[in-house]
């Protein structure tokens, strides 16, 4: 009995790789990043996101403290800086001197104030036509003025979360060969997790135990689930 159940196990460990597997694949484009800026640092990178040619680009962006700041610091105002740059400017933009170069160098300049009170910033919301080529682009947070961590380093971390669409889709345009892909894996992810669920109840039904770590496995994949959908 006591080899049945091993066996079990490990075929219900496989399964759960393989949905493990699923869940990366089939992972949204959001960029979302937790952050301290360094003495040294004038920027930090989030993402890449690409828009095709003769295509709509729609960027959100907001940011926001890890955690409220205390006494009239909560009402204090700061701003966060984000740039977008093209492929063709990237390399160059890496290699710029100064802050002020950088910038130049970013097709899209936008910004987010939000308070010292730990809540995020209202999003904002650009939007774009691309004419030409397909873009890559490079989305980065930057801090010309040297505020924040370098100004004070007590501040907690920044949130700074990303989203873009490529014509109101989520996928970037070198992804959307891959939808019928991705409708595939997503039909194989709802059967191994439905199988999976079903394979660790009849488990316990005969083992009358609960002390598998399976089941806590196979519930943290459910809110993955929950979570791309």
């Amino acid at each position: 009995m006591a080899q049945g159940s091993n066996i079990t196990s490990y075929k219900f460990m496989a399964q759960l790789l393989l949905l493990a597997l699923f869940v990366g694949c089939c992972s949204g484009i959001k960029a979302t990043k937790l952050y301290t800026f360094k003495t040294n640092e004038d920027f930090v990178y989030l993402t890449k996101f690409s828009i095709g040619e003769q295509r709509f680009g729609h960027f959100k962006f907001r940011g926001g403290f890890s955690s409220p700041l205390e006494g009239d610091e909560r009402n204090r105002k700061f701003t966060m800086y984000w740039v977008g740059v093209d492929d063709e400017r990237w390399a160059e933009f890496l290699q710029a001197y100064t802050c002020s170069e950088k910038l130049a160098l970013a097709e899209i300049r936008r910004h987010v104030d939000f308070y010292g009170d730990g809540y995020w910033s209202s999003e904002d919301d650009y939007q774009f036509w691309n004419e030409h080529r397909t873009k890559i682009y490079y989305i980065a947070a930057i801090n010309c003025n040297r505020a924040f961590h370098v100004e004070s380093p007590w501040l907690p971390k920044l949130w700074m979360e990303f989203q873009g669409y490529n014509d109101a889709s989520h996928f970037a345009q070198e992804e959307r060969g891959l939808l019928t892909m991705n409708f595939i894996m997503f039909v194989l992810f709802v059967f191994f997790l439905g199988y999976s669920a079903y394979g660790y109840f009849q488990e316990i039904r005969l083992e009358e135990s609960w002390e598998s770590p399976l089941g806590v496995l196979v519930v943290a994949l459910a809110f993955e689930f929950l979570q791309i959908t």
